[in-house]
């Protein structure tokens, strides 16, 4: 077989995935690392090192995590020499501090050695702080003071100050180790480390991904002077170029590079491959699943949330608008849930069992509404509401409940709704809204669930769907999509303003769609009740939450 290839690299929270597609976008080769069981020697849970409320990654891990994905598609014979264009996919906001010097070793790759091996020293941290991290709550409140409230710092970066987000990160790092900052010359993203491996060289943050930091300025898509200087001065010397560490900002389907001679001698990539600007999971996905117009996506992992494409950037003090990855000058708004899918297991493990057949059968058990019991699962600190711990349960009269009032079941089908409900009640604030005819696309592996995803389309009262080619791994398709766009705009000699067009014509021909489920006009009815309700007490709940933060 001939014809040109595509390939998305996703590097998630819990593995490293490399998708390769043809031109038709037809999935071709698929391998993956699983972090905590491939690589035990890095000593990770669920992908992390958790310290309390310090949550990182080591950095190593995912250099080590590619190569042994690579090392997997020479053992498939996959046809490497095809691949003509290479974006990816990484989870959001987590961070990667080169060191002095890292720049030259990049450039001099000797392909006859691992990278692993010859990147070792290269980093002045070898801990990247990830998006589950809620330990800088001290940085983001000295952000928005600098910056004259929250409602300011989301309306310049999309986002009020979030602990998981890398301009407080930066700050902390800044104020915590001083030293190693100090001999750092580079700081990527997640998504712009992994091209950097790719491209030999510091590959530029693009436009989308680079929304989520609290430093970029989404409505100008450039740095903001006013965040970078505020987050710098965190450094004790007063003095720290933190715009100069942070280098350009490109879209997202800019091209930043060619491979680099390591993978084109070790792998057998073109050196002419081209490497598009990788970018951020959940960006990733809104291309992979082809949103069209008022539709919305929900993605249920590690972390659970719900986005959708929009027109106009309306930021909020909850939620987030981010750059959109293919429309120049379009936004993507987004909800996101640190109590995604490892929540819903621990729920199941203790109330049903180690196994998902038998929390489907609690769902079915169970009736919509759960008797007008709600329940909160922050069992890890909750990003909405911000700051949300602990479990809180309420009995149909707004009561609080013991663990021991409630059936098993209940609990099962409370910590679905309640997530629903949420992404509901709180999307409408920042334009993710419901219509007539609104599609619902799930993915991650939380949408193999049907009892899930009854409940999903009750709640909103719209169907749900998945797309066939991107429903589990929309990221990773997303950036082989990605990939593709990017080649296309590059060999047809075409400007920005051709982006949403030639992207449009890709995907015209790829609807390729399947109903999961439809809602029941009843039961939406009991959701969109007990919605102000979900509201109520999820005050009575933080009330509770900050009132015993302060004893």
């Amino acid at each position: 077989m001939s014809g040109p290839l595509f390939l998305g690299v996703d590097l998630g929270s819990q593995s490293l995935k490399l998708f390769i597609t043809d031109a038709k976008l037809e999935p071709v080769v698929e391998t993956t690392v699983s972090f905590d069981k491939d690589l035990p020697q890095y000593k990770t849970t669920g992908g992390f090192h958790i310290r309390g409320n310090t949550v990182t990654g080591p950095t190593l891990l995912w250099v080590e995590a590619l190569e042994r994905c690579f090392a997997q598609l020479l053992a498939l014979k996959a046809p490497l020499h095809r691949v003509v264009a290479i974006s990816g996919s990484a989870q959001q906001h987590g961070s990667v501090y080169w060191k002095r010097g890292a720049l030259t070793k990049l450039q001099e790759l000797d392909s006859s050695r691992t990278l692993t091996e010859q990147l070792g020293d290269c980093f002045a941290t070898t801990e990247s702080p990830v998006w589950m991290d809620s330990s800088t709550t001290k940085q983001c409140l000295m952000l928005e003071r600098d910056l004259g409230g929250p409602a300011n710092v989301a309306k310049v970066s999309g986002s009020r100050a979030f602990e998981r987000f890398t301009a407080n990160q930066i700050a902390k790092l800044l104020e915590t180790e001083p030293a190693a900052m100090t001999q750092c010359e580079r700081i990527s993203l997640i998504s712009s480390f992994l091209a950097c491996l790719f491209t030999g060289g510091y590959a530029p943050i693009d436009v989308s991904d680079g929304s989520g930091m609290n430093l970029l300025d989404i409505n100008t898509r450039t740095w903001s002077p006013a965040l970078v200087h505020a987050v710098g001065s965190r450094h004790p010397s007063k003095t720290y170029n933190l715009m100069s560490r942070l280098g350009e900002v490109v879209e997202s389907f800019a091209p930043v590079g060619h491979v680099n001679q390591y993978f084109a001698e070790r792998y057998g990539l073109p050196k002419e491959c081209q490497v598009i600007a990788f970018s951020g999971d959940n960006n990733n996905a809104l291309v992979g699943l082809k949103i069209a117009k008022g539709d919305l996506a929900v993605s249920m992992g590690t972390s659970d949330t719900i986005f959708a494409s929009i027109a106009k950037a309306t930021p909020k003090e909850l939620g987030h608008v981010f750059a959109h990855p293919i429309v120049e000058g379009s936004y993507m708004a987004m909800l996101c849930y640190a109590n995604g899918s490892l929540t819903r297991e621990k729920v199941r493990d203790r109330y049903v069992g180690a196994d998902w057949p038998a929390f489907e059968a609690a769902l079915q058990k169970t009736a919509p509404g759960n008797r007008g019991k709600i329940g909160y699962y922050f069992l890890n600190r909750e990003i909405i509401p911000q700051g949300g711990q602990g479990v809180h349960l309420f009995s149909s009269d707004d009561r609080p409940a013991a663990d021991s009032d409630w059936q098993e079941a209940e609990h099962v089908r409370a910590v679905v709704e309640g997530q629903f409900l949420s992404m509901r009640l709180h999307g409408s604030a920042i334009g993710l809204e419901i219509t007539e005819r609104s599609r619902i696309f799930v993915t991650g592996g939380g949408s193999r669930s049907r009892g899930i995803l009854q409940v999903l389309a009750d709640v909103f009262g719209a169907p749900v769907y998945k797309d066939v080619k991107g429903a589990v791994n929309s990221a990773a398709f997303g950036a082989a999509v990605r990939a593709a766009h990017g080649y296309h705009l590059l060999a047809e000699g075409l400007t920005h303003a051709d982006s949403e067009q030639v992207y449009a014509d890709m995907i015209k021909q790829q609807q390729t769609v399947e109903l999961l489920a439809s809602p029941h006009k009843a039961n939406t009815a009991i959701y969109t009740k007990m919605l102000s309700r979900y509201e109520s007490l999820e005050t009575k709940v933080m009330d509770k939450v900050r009132a015993e933060a302060r004893l």
